[in-house]
């Protein structure tokens, strides 16, 4: 398999590669397949795309579905009209998902925004993320460095929490918006919420949830606000 590199305005036809690094100007004009793909400058997909390794660190607009087997690292501009299917993810930059996301393990530190739907094993975020429909997945994680809105979240293990070195230095406190929290074990702070729904379930400082509905066994601080439970 070939390896391809375009310094400055290029194409791609269809075909199978072995490494793609575009630090021009490129198009990929139909359906490919690549070991390896890095974006140094900017690049669209028009048609279907796999490979086992996607780095974005420049600007990158894909058309169609695509599928990274392996890794995505995102610290430039990238933004997908349809489905992203992906091992782990590791996001510096903006990624923006038009469809729905299917994901292995999230590690957010700039911006994810998903219009659809969103499939995790492990969802870890520092940064922000914005997810219009469902993020359902086995492990969520999120340290409130920035304010996120999600839709619903339904999950087995899910934790919510300020960050724990700026404390005390940051202006104002981020929240996470939802209108439903189900899981099995919850733990949450800085949450703004209609329906919190689970086993054991912690609602910490800085919440305002509307109703919990608990089988197990049910914390809430002093200073958060639950208007029935």
């Amino acid at each position: 398999m070939n390896n391809i590199k375009i310094m400055g305005d290029g194409t791609i036809g269809k075909g199978e590669f072995n490494n793609i690094t575009i630090m021009g100007n490129g198009k990929f004009l139909d359906a490919i397949k690549a070991k390896k793909i890095k974006i140094l400058g900017e690049a669209e997909a028009r048609e279907f795309i796999e490979t086992d390794n996607l780095t974005i660190m420049g600007e990158f607009k894909s058309l169609d579905d695509i599928k990274i087997n392996e890794k995505l690292s995102v610290s430039g501009d990238s933004s997908f009209k349809k489905s992203v299917e992906v091992g782990e993810i590791s996001i510096k930059g903006d990624m923006k998902i038009s469809n729905d996301l299917k994901v292995k393990t999230t590690n957010i530190y700039g911006s994810l925004k998903v219009d659809n739907n969103c499939e995790a094993e492990i969802f870890k975020c520092k940064g922000e993320a914005n997810i219009k429909g469902l993020l359902n997945c086995d492990v969520l994680n999120i340290e409130l460095y920035n304010s996120c809105t999600i839709n619903e979240i339904g999950g087995e293990n899910i934790t919510v929490k300020k960050p724990n070195l700026i404390n005390s230095i940051m202006r104002r406190e981020h929240k996470l918006y939802s209108n439903i929290i189900e899981g099995d074990n919850i733990n949450l702070t800085n949450v703004e919420c209609k329906i919190v729904r689970g086993k054991d379930i912690v609602i910490g400082k800085g919440c305002k949830i509307e109703r919990v509905e608990c089988s197990g066994k049910l914390t809430i601080d002093k200073n958060s606000e639950v208007k029935y439970k």
